[in-house]
């Protein structure tokens, strides 16, 4: 009586084993050429279970619970990445999601940051409002840096940028940088918005136009803003 439940239990584990083995000795494929932080930190951590598209690796079929489906656009959205730091960094066990495991040894806040921007990406842009790592999206690395770089892009309208001269944030006393995401890391640098800065230097300047600015286009600079500010 007791053989065919003990032989029914042994095929079990052998195919269990053999399902093992199986995922084991199967490699996933390298990401792309050219791939960003956040994809190279997905394909090595995270296909696995979610798979390259985000709706579930062949794998995950042998789990007793399933990964989420990181190409749901609505559940993505209700996601904020607050939350999904806590949740790649401390695991899932303490927000009830006991599958997902703790990648806090393993992954630093910048490569979590960066692939949060990329498993953004992979529900077709469900990025929730002002709450973004802009310029993040793991897909290709574009930094504030970078950003503030380009000729023209700190002192036209409602475009953010930074001086160097302080470590201070404007009106706070923080590093950081306004319109980015605010649980981005802290840059040092006070910050202008819109492009009203009382004491333009000629780091900003420069870095604004694209060119040298001479001593007096700066006094001009400078006069300018204070009249706009007189007459406002």
């Amino acid at each position: 009586m007791r053989r065919p439940g003990l032989m029914l239990f042994g095929s079990i584990v052998a195919i269990g084993l053999v399902a093992v083995l199986v995922a084991i000795a199967v490699e996933n494929p390298p990401p792309p050429p050219g791939a960003g932080l956040g994809e190279r930190v997905y394909y090595r951590y995270c296909v696995d279970c979610h798979g390259q598209d985000g709706r579930g690796s062949w794998r995950a079929l042998l789990f007793v619970i399933r990964p989420g489906d990181l190409t749901d656009a609505a559940r993505m959205r209700a996601d904020s990445d607050e939350y999904l730091r806590m949740l790649i960094k401390h695991g899932g066990a303490p927000l009830g999601k006991p599958g997902m495991p703790a990648f806090e040894g393993t992954l630093d806040d910048r490569q979590i940051d960066a692939v949060i921007g990329y498993v953004r990406g992979l529900s077709r842009g469900a990025l929730p409002a002002g709450d973004g790592a802009v310029g993040r999206t793991g897909s290709r690395e574009q930094s504030p840096r970078a950003e503030e770089r380009r000729p023209g892009s700190a002192l036209k309208g409602r475009t953010v940028a930074r001086r160097r001269a302080t470590g201070s944030r404007a009106g706070s006393g923080r590093g950081g940088l306004v319109g980015f995401s605010h649980h981005a890391p802290a840059v040092g640098g006070a910050e202008i918005v819109g492009g009203h800065d009382p004491l333009p230097d000629a780091a900003l300047l420069e870095e604004a136009l694209g060119r040298a600015v001479p001593a007096a286009e700066r006094h001009q600079h400078r006069d300018e803003r204070e009249g706009a500010a007189g007459r406002a």
